[in-house]
């Protein structure tokens, strides 16, 4: 998997436009922030997304996966399957997945990691765990905080 990180910018129109009602104070530097999760080498970033589109051979579903499937079904007992001329590949609770194009981590609905300064731009090295489809991070150990 590829090195990630997270870069904190100001807000710094925002902040100019507060500045002409009232005096900038440290916690309005620290609420008035943009946050972005950078990958670098998404190509390296494995990843996975539901398909929406309909699964059959010969007319028959293979929605109900392969250990439902007939004996007789040629993705019975398959955990990949080629379908629609694409490489699926069953994931229970979730169907048949397709490979993610890019990095599925810059893209994901996370929370910024604790310990990450908020008052000043910066770019932060971020260690990420996967739960299913869920994305967390951690500031990397030895990162300046």
């Amino acid at each position: 998997m590829s090195d990630h990180t997270v870069e904190v910018t100001r807000h710094e129109w925002s902040l100019a436009k507060l500045a002409e009602r009232r005096p900038i104070t440290a916690e309005d530097r620290a609420n008035h922030y943009d946050w972005r999760i950078v990958c670098s080498d998404p190509r390296r970033c494995p990843g996975w997304i539901e398909c929406h589109e309909p699964h059959e051979v010969d007319g028959r579903s293979a929605a109900d996966g392969p250990w439902d499937a007939e004996e007789s079904d040629p993705w019975a007992e398959q955990d990949e399957f080629v379908f629609h001329g694409v490489l699926h590949e069953w994931r229970s609770g979730h169907d048949w997945t397709v490979a993610y194009d890019g990095c599925p981590v810059e893209g994901a609905d996370t929370d910024l990691p604790d310990g990450i300064d908020t008052t000043c731009d910066g770019t932060y090295p971020v260690e990420v765990e996967w739960d299913d489809e869920l994305v967390y991070l951690t500031l990397s150990k030895g990162a300046d905080q």
